[in-house]
């Protein structure tokens, strides 16, 4: 999952381009953002970005970190709030709050997505399970809490602040979730399946139809004439409510393990939250036969999910939101994440309108996210199946990497060998079952260690990765949970017994030298210089002189303020992976004496650490992979942010590549962007970057860290696009021939545009103009009833046009010209997805032209320099005519990909 750094400076950012705002963007203290310029920049290109503001000063880092979705605002309740519904500028939330014993419907104004206001509520003693908006009215199921009778309440929500009940139904036993479709409210009613009310009269709704599924109804949608359920253990059930009275079986989908708890539906398309499973995409053309197209993992539990697009959004418990890309439904494929900094909430409910997801919260409220761009950038390559013959989800706790191969720790499935020499594409080389799971590993000369729980240490030959084989192992004391090599010598932590060392100079016969029982727990281990460094789970770091091996020798300790799980020493300091309280750094030059140089808050839990060229990696749990600058230990800056679809537990760098251990996702292989220079500080108000080409394409936030520690983020606030293909052209098409007085013969074109799918699915996302030539500082503007077109001619005078406008009304004559002038062109009439026209179009280029301009009666003359004639119906250009020494009719078509990468071209007419 990602990242929260200071999200709540985002709300100000809801729209796109950054350049010129005066407003501030961001403030902290006497530190002012107020504009990015430019906001995009192409992949391959170096880019100089400058930052305008007040406050900047001396010593101060850019950097661009990890994009995507963000929070904007909260709204923070007590607890319980379980769905929402979200309407224009309106989200209903329903909620139960166990502490103030209050229950029902909230109405938020969310007109300020940054601070969502309360309007209204109806709060009764019942719990608030789940809420559907229509029109005015508002759908609520209820359970109380102290009688365990449920049923639906209807509620008038015209005057928010006034909500009033019209009718209520009795007889649900433990509602769920609710959809509402014509005159019939459906209920997701838990062990009692689906039941259905006619609410046609709100007044006095009646319950219609049963239908009592096998499992524990969670959800409902219903699309035509079928009724989708999440049924819990019963998987995906579809129902046919041709007559509601009378619902009948359709079609189903379960599996042993199926714990499905939210539905969508999408066309032929459904989308199911499966707690245990994550996200599942079914083909439901046929409803009879639902069939599974593809599933992806989630990192928590599942329960709940909203489609827009190509786009599935899952509240996925502690883990926040998860986004997916569906546009491959045999391939769903986790692009993007938001929860709370420390994990802190846990997301049950999402429904999502225009760009934003209203997330209920159960334990903090309700959040609002902006998911305009849903996508981050994205892993270099990953790696999400098992070995050969092993089920389920990986499960990727450690990894190591030496020579192309990466060696991971993959809990119950062994040891898995990935052939990971072309970083963008791995593939599985081998695996190894190793009778315990595989919880942290090293690899040294072709040789992999793994700590295998309570199999202890289990040592393999991976020279052939294809046949990994065992050659030695020995069963330590306690629970091996990471090794290190060091000179021969293997350090394993191991648990609640501490630290062993193992003498592995013959693999095959791996002989134990010496132990330590720590205080603690081993957890993570690192050896250097003659010493082994302890990550002691909650009594901190501790520090062993280990020259004598069957003796090793307590000398220093420093116990941290969370739970030190790893850690990573070099250049006199070590750096703690302390889970919720980040990476502690240590000066360990005296380790008898470790000393704290730093604290460095990290948004996640920091689980692993791996340090390379003056940059500490961390495996953040949720929140990926963190890149940290700590060429000065005490002063660490945060140079990048990498979202992995997982949970990042550990990770390893070699070639300037990350490997990380993204658990249920197995292995994500991230290329850091390139180190951005320190920033040149042009004045008091602006502060200039020159960002290297290279960087993945997609949103970043971008961070300002002043020398004393202070700190501006402005998410998605730069944009870094691919080079996506464009291109145009001008093709003929049968029909031509000008009409009426016409001088100059016109033939029939339409624009045609070719290019990257991002800019034609699943609409267009491209616009074509006429340019304007360029026009000179006076412009004298005449208007004439009649037919509607513009006369340009720039014949008059060096420094003059004349512009005749032509049409039944001057007011709009003119407000046509003034749009046209404001964005240099005319918009062309768009003929399908593909192109424009069809468009009567002649360019006579001589160095004179024709006396009489199309229904002009003024006298052209031999001076005709250049002249221009535009024909509307409707206000829609059909005819184009240019005239003159040079003349030509320049097209322009400007596409945006779904992230607002732009890109253009252009196409001219000249004469033949």
């Amino acid at each position: 999952m990602r990242r929260t750094v200071l999200a709540r400076a985002a709300a100000i950012l809801a729209g796109a381009g950054l350049v010129g705002i005066a407003a501030p963007l961001v403030r902290a203290g006497a530190l002012v953002l107020s504009a990015i310029s430019p906001s995009q920049a192409p992949q391959d290109q170096a880019t100089e970005i400058t930052l305008s503001g007040d406050g900047f000063a001396p010593g101060g880092r850019i950097a661009l970190l990890n994009g995507g979705p963000f929070l904007l605002g909260s709204y923070i309740m007590p607890e319980g709030a379980r769905a929402v519904e979200i309407t224009g500028g309106r989200a209903c939330v329903a909620f139960y709050s166990h502490a103030t014993k209050l229950g029902g419907i909230l109405l938020l104004d969310l007109t300020d997505p940054a601070a969502p206001a309360s309007v209204g509520a109806f709060e009764t003693g019942d719990s608030g399970i789940g809420v559907q908006v229509a029109g005015s009215l508002a759908y609520v199921p209820f359970l109380n809490p102290y009688t365990y009778e449920g049923g639906l309440h209807i509620v008038d929500i015209t005057t928010p602040a006034d909500p009033r009940r019209l009718g209520t139904v009795y007889g649900l036993v433990d509602p769920q979730a609710i959809n509402v479709a014509g005159r019939y409210a459906y209920v997701a009613d838990g062990a009692e399946g689906l039941k259905i009310i006619d609410v046609s009269d709100p007044s006095a709704p009646r319950l219609a139809g049963v239908f009592d599924t096998e499992g524990a109804a969670r959800d409902v949608k219903v699309s035509g004439s079928h009724a989708y359920v999440a049924d819990g253990a019963g998987g995906l059930v579809v129902l046919d409510v041709t007559d509601p009275s009378v619902p009948g079986l359709a079609g189903s989908y379960a599996t042993p393990e199926s714990s499905i708890t939210g539905v969508a539906v999408q066309g032929t398309r459904a989308y199911a939250a499966d707690i245990a499973s994550g996200l599942l995409v079914f083909d439901v053309t046929d409803p009879a036969r639902p069939v599974l197209l593809g599933r992806t993992p989630t990192s928590d539990a599942a329960t709940s999910v909203a489609v827009d697009g190509r786009y599935a959004f899952v509240a996925d418990g502690v883990s926040g939101l998860q986004v997916a890309d569906v546009s491959d439904p045999a391939h769903p494929r986790i692009v993007g994440s938001q929860g709370l900094f420390g994990n802190s909430g846990y997301f049950f409910g999402v429904a999502v309108e225009g760009g934003r997801a209203v997330v209920a919260d159960i334990i903090n409220g309700v959040h609002v996210l902006d998911v305009g761009r849903p996508a981050q950038p994205a892993p270099a390559g990953s790696f999400e199946g098992r070995g050969e013959g092993a089920a389920g989800d990986p499960d990727a706790t450690g990894v190591a990497v030496s020579d192309g191969i990466a060696a991971v720790a993959d809990g119950a499935g062994g040891l898995l060998l990935i052939d990971v020499s072309n970083p963008g594409a791995p593939s599985s080389a081998g695996s190894l079952r190793l009778g315990g799971p595989a919880k942290g590993i090293a690899l040294a000369g072709g040789t992999a260690y793994v700590a295998a729980g309570p199999a202890g240490l289990r040592i393999v030959d991976a020279l052939s990765p294809v046949v990994p084989a065992l050659l030695g192992g020995i069963d330590t004391p306690g629970d091996a949970q990471a090794v290190a090599i060091d000179h021969g010598r293997a350090y394993v932590a191991d648990g609640g017994r501490g630290l062993l060392i193992v003498d592995v100079t013959d693999p095959r016969h791996p002989v134990a030298a010496g132990t330590y029982d720590t205080s603690g727990s081993a957890r993570g281990v690192a050896a250097a210089g003659g010493y082994a460094y302890v990550a002691d789970d909650f009594r901190g770091l501790e520090i062993f002189a280990v020259d004598n091996p069957e003796a090793p020798l307590l000398v220093g300790a420093y116990d941290t303020p969370g739970r030190a799980v790893d850690v990573a020493v070099g250049g006199g300091f070590a750096y703690v992976a302390d889970l919720n309280r980040g990476v502690q750094i240590l000066d360990v030059h005296n380790p008898a004496f470790p000393i704290l140089v730093r604290n460095f808050s990290t948004p996640g839990a920091a689980e692993g650490v791996a340090l390379s060229d003056g940059r500490l990696f961390v495996a953040d749990g949720f929140s990926g992979l963190l890149e940290i600058d700590v060429r000065e230990p005490g002063r660490p800056v945060l140079a990048g942010a990498y979202d992995t679809p997982g949970i990042a537990a550990d990770v390893a760098v070699s070639g300037g590549v990350a490997y990380v251990a993204d658990t249920r996702h197995g292995l994500q292989i991230v290329r850091p962007n390139p180190a951005a220079p320190d920033p040149d500080v042009v004045s008091g108000q602006s502060q200039t970057l020159a960002l290297p080409a290279g960087y993945a394409p997609g949103p970043y936030d971008v961070q300002l860290t002043q020398s004393d520690g202070a700190a501006l983020v402005v998410p998605d606030g730069f944009l870094v696009c691919p080079r996506r293909p464009l291109a145009a052209r001008l093709v003929a098409v049968a029909g031509g021939g000008a009409a009426g007085r016409a001088v100059v013969p016109a033939l029939r074109f339409r624009l045609e545009v070719s290019g990257d799918e991002e800019f034609f699915t699943p609409e267009p996302r491209h616009a074509g103009r006429l340019l304007l030539p360029a026009l000179p500082p006076l412009i004298v503007e005449r208007f004439e009833p009649g037919p509607s077109w513009i006369d340009l001619r720039l014949d008059q005078a060096p420094d003059e046009a004349v512009v005749t406008l032509h049409g039944p009304d001057a007011r709009e004559a003119a407000r046509l010209w003034e749009e046209i002038r404001a964005s240099g062109g005319i918009a062309l009439p768009r003929l399908d997805t593909r192109s424009y026209g069809p468009l009567r179009l002649s360019v006579l280029a001589g160095s004179g032209g024709p006396s009489r301009a199309p229904g002009d009666g003024g006298p052209g003359g031999r001076g005709t320099r250049l002249r221009y004639h535009f024909n509307f119906e409707a206000g829609r250009l059909m005819e184009a005519r240019a005239w003159g020494a040079g003349a030509e009719l320049q097209f322009e078509v400007e596409a945006t990909d779904p992230d607002g990468c732009e890109a253009s071209t252009r196409a001219s007419l000249r004469e033949p």
